[in-house]
């Protein structure tokens, strides 16, 4: 709804990371929501006036609802100022709070991950099979694995611990785009059996027709987003989980030309293409970053080749530069083409990490995750036949 803003405009302004069910629930109800409003952590402006309530909830994209009174509206307002964890305008810049936001997630749960320390550590909102696997499962199963493909563990401070919603498992691990000053980011979900053996038969049926009718089954992977920089407009291209859901095999070629966009290519001719096609990485600066993902992704291929484990519904998170000005900081001035080949676990100006592991098992005696391996092999591919396109030009 648009109705006009009145002149007598009173502004209640509340960021409140943090929703009980009951106030999710009150939230719902006022504001004459038919989705379900989860009580994570999603940032509102909250703003009050006559009978109106504009809220923008980012996690449901609701921007205008209508409240039956204006005292409906403060009282809105009022239960959430109520919450024992809820944040003043000057917490969430940052004065009070550990906190700041995590802009580059593309996929998973949205308000579940927060930046601590400067930016270096990311707190994600876990499961116990998860921490088992970081703390127990995982090193048995490969150091190497732990050391060279996963982000790093961290230690939990005290004192964030304050900060933090209600519930019984927290991760801290390493922020792998903090060196980043402006990362394309993918998420790319590897695996067939999308599902826990131990899932209830529900779910497990729901996400076997998820993964029948998405490239899961066939290829072992899915996109679930990504964000390339578009240097022109001075912000991101965003691509949400459901351009992964709908397209086919014969697609991902071009889903990675999206992510991987070369400025040498042709440049689009209409304005609908315009509008989410960047200008692109050199072809020369795109070679490297292909090349460099690749020899990582092998090396992961060989390591996880050899493990008895399931992986169910893992991912694995690509990340590169797209800022000219820290690509000519970072990389050292030798050939361009002999840095993919030092051997260092975390190059320069891209990096590649195995992430999410809340439905990961050792399964001794059960031999290695076939379509976790498929999936692998086919990013790998992928990856090749970008890299063969960008030579080309």
């Amino acid at each position: 709804m648009n109705a006009a803003a009145p002149t007598d405009w009173h502004t209640i302004k509340v960021v409140v990371p943090f929703l009980t069910e009951e106030q999710a629930e009150l939230a719902r109800t006022i504001l004459s929501i038919d989705q379900e409003i989860k009580p994570y952590m999603i940032k509102r402006t909250l703003t009050a006036a006559g009978t109106s309530l504009q809220a923008s909830f980012e996690a449901l994209s609701i921007r205008q609802a209508r409240v039956p009174s204006t005292s409906s509206a403060h009282r809105l307002v009022s239960e959430m100022q109520k919450s024992p964890t809820s944040f003043s305008d000057d917490a969430a810049a940052g004065s009070d709070s550990p906190f700041t936001p995590f802009e580059h997630q593309v996929a998973g749960h949205r308000d579940t991950l927060f930046l601590v320390d400067q930016g270096r550590t990311l707190l994600k909102r876990s499961s116990a099979r998860e921490i088992q696997f970081y703390t127990g499962d995982g090193p048995r199963l490969s150091a190497r694995l732990m050391a060279d493909c996963l982000p790093r563990l961290r230690n939990i401070k005290p004192a964030w611990l304050a900060h933090l919603p209600p519930h019984p498992h927290w991760l801290a691990v390493e922020n792998v785009l903090a060196p980043f000053e402006r990362p394309n980011v993918i998420d790319v979900k590897l695996g067939q059996q999308l599902f826990d053996e131990d899932a209830p038969p529900d779910k497990q049926a729901r996400m076997l027709q998820a993964s029948l009718t998405t490239t899961s089954s066939s290829m072992g992977l899915r996109i679930t987003g990504f964000k390339v920089w578009d240097e022109a407009r001075q912000a991101y291209a965003l691509t949400d989980k459901q351009y992964g859901k709908h397209i086919t095999a014969t697609e991902l070629p071009t889903a990675m030309q999206r992510f991987f966009p070369c400025a040498e290519e042709c440049l689009p001719t209409t304005e609908a293409e315009k509008s989410h096609s960047p200008a692109g990485m050199a072809a020369r600066s795109l070679e490297y970053i292909l090349t460099t993902l690749i020899s990582r992704l092998r090396q992961f291929a060989r390591l996880t080749g050899q493990l008895e484990w399931r992986a169910r519904a893992s991912s694995v998170l690509i990340a590169y530069e797209s800022c000219g000005t820290a690509w000519r900081q970072q990389l050292p001035h030798r050939p361009i083409e002999t840095l993919a080949e030092t051997g260092q676990p975390h190059l320069p100006c891209c990096d590649v990490r195995l992430i999410d592991f809340a439905h990961t098992r050792a399964t001794p005696g059960a031999g290695k995750d076939v379509g976790f391996e498929l999936g692998l092999s086919t990013l790998i591919r992928l990856l090749e036949d970008r890299l063969a396109d960008v030579q080309m030009l």
